[in-house]
């Protein structure tokens, strides 16, 4: 055999010719599988005469960029894993073929292999949505990629995937969701449409590169939750009446605040199903639209085509709106645009970030809004949280220290007669103490009081005196009523809530 010259340039790895037989061993699938591969126009190839060859380079592309990487993954290693996992958790075994799940029957022409993937990431998002869950973490680790669900605000582990099975379960992702396979560099964002046992959910798909590989966070919104309503949502009495009072006036800006998952959307959508009818436009703008509504035009902003919120507002004002929802006050030109709407005729629904009803007035000032303007155009802001709710099949009553109330600002004769309770932990509730959740809310409505120490720029702590002295009862006070109805208890106010 000729010996290569010293000078001689050596063939590149990939650059190598490899006949059917050996790139089917490389991507580690059947014969089957690769024609059928060949005939979708998925794999690039070129014949020698009668015989078909691969450039490795291209092959290792479209292992990097394709979704069967799955085949590569061992089948039986990562079923295993999800098995065990849900066993542990007390689950039954999933069977495809029943009615109702995310994943149709297995195609006869797909190998146990290829459809094991698909299995996987369906079982995560039935798992999730039987269990309540509203968001799915899928995080690489050194031992594997980590699942976990959050379940009434609380993050819970679900399941650890073998780690070389990660690539493949964010691929599935990826191709459901309608984004880029190829792109694992930046992050990226889809929705996936699910129909589960009946019933219609979207999930919101986001990926992220990581040092142990591209993470996921799926979002699980369920499209009947949106007709939920303010008594389900744990609004008072009083403050319901007070607040669709403000829905149902001629005029102004109503704010929904809290921070990210504290239940802004659904209060908003709320209020949306609240007045919606056919007598009345309503109009929307939000990033991304969460929820479908009838009968309500629903605009997603673009930036790159440059439908910004700014935009949409400005536009909106001339397409004869009755009621205009902005999905975020994040800016000047967007706060200046609802407050002129505000005052022209529209109610204006939208949400900002602060961590009370006073921190909203401080903060439009701060974004530069006149003080004059905030006072004549906001007529009612409400601030809330999520907490857990006591499971009702396991409450049972207890007695918190003495110290802890106090550092909830109860009085000695307040914390003489009050009664509380708390889970002791069931099945209902997987031993946790708490089924679902509820709101704590403080509203605070603008009026001539109000608005004359709006006016003069006075600092947050006289704001919230004079809130409280026309009658706003703040979230802490709210929860504490809650926890004596036996709602919640001390430890989700302590968890949820911002206490001295």
């Amino acid at each position: 055999m000729r010996k290569r010259k010293r000078d001689e340039p050596e063939v590149a790895a990939a650059d190598e010719v490899l006949d059917l037989k050996a790139a089917a061993d490389f991507l580690k699938v059947s014969k089957p599988t690769f024609y059928r591969w060949l005939a979708q126009g998925k794999l690039k190839g070129f014949k020698a005469g009668q015989q078909w060859r691969f450039y490795r380079r291209d092959l290792e592309k479209f292992l990097e960029t394709e979704e069967p990487v799955a085949l590569q993954v061992g089948g039986d290693e990562l079923e295993t894993a999800v098995r065990e996992a849900r066993k542990a958790r007390g689950l039954l075994p999933i069977e495809w073929n029943e009615p109702g799940q995310l994943l149709a029957p297995r195609p006869a022409e797909e190998t146990p292999e290829e459809s094991v993937i698909p299995r996987t990431v369906a079982t995560i998002i039935a798992d999730a949505i039987d269990g309540r869950a509203s968001d799915i973490h899928i995080d690489g680790n050194p031992d594997g990629a980590h699942v976990r669900y959050r379940v009434d605000g609380v993050l819970t582990d679900a399941m650890t995937i073998p780690r070389k099975a990660q690539m493949a379960i964010v691929s599935r992702l990826k191709l459901l969701g309608d984004m880029n396979l190829a792109e694992r560099r930046v992050p990226q964002n889809g929705r996936i449409a699910v129909k589960h046992h009946g019933r219609d959910y979207d999930v919101r798909v986001v990926t992220m590169p990581a040092m142990y590989g591209e993470s996921a966070m799926l979002r699980i919104l369920d499209q009947a939750s949106v007709l939920i309503g303010f008594v389900k949502l744990g609004l008072s009495k009083p403050v319901q009446a007070a607040f669709e009072r403000h829905l149902r006036a001629p005029q102004g800006l109503v704010i929904a605040t809290g921070p990210s998952g504290s239940g802004r959307t659904s209060t908003l959508y709320s209020a949306l199903n609240l007045l919606n009818s056919l007598q009345k436009k309503l109009v929307t703008i939000e990033n991304p639209v969460e929820y479908r509504l009838r009968d309500v035009m629903q605009v997603h902003v673009n930036r790159k085509a440059g439908l910004t919120f700014p935009v949409g507002v400005r536009m909106f004002r001339y397409s004869d709106p009755d009621i205009i929802l902005v999905g975020d006050l994040e800016d000047l030109e967007t706060a200046e645009l609802c407050v002129q709407a505000a005052m022209t005729g529209h109610i204006v629904l939208t949400a900002m970030m602060p961590g009370d009803a006073v921190g909203v007035i401080t903060r439009l000032a701060d974004m530069g809004v006149e003080p004059f303007l905030i006072g004549a155009s906001v007529s009612a802001v409400l601030a809330q949280r999520l907490v857990r709710r006591v499971c009702q099949s396991c409450k049972a009553e207890y007695q918190p220290s003495r110290e802890t109330l106090r550092r909830l600002g109860m009085s000695d004769d307040e914390v003489a007669g009050a009664k509380f309770y708390r889970g002791a932990g069931c099945d209902q509730c997987r031993q946790t103490g708490y089924y679902g959740r509820t709101g704590v809310f403080e509203l605070l409505e603008v009026d001539d009081r109000l608005r004359e120490v709006i006016a003069r720029c006075a600092p947050a702590a006289e704001l919230r005196a004079a809130a409280i002295e026309g009658g706003m009862v703040t979230m802490l006070r709210d929860g504490l009523e809650k926890a004596q109805q036996g709602l919640t208890t001390i430890e989700e106010l302590l968890r949820v809530l911002a206490v001295g």
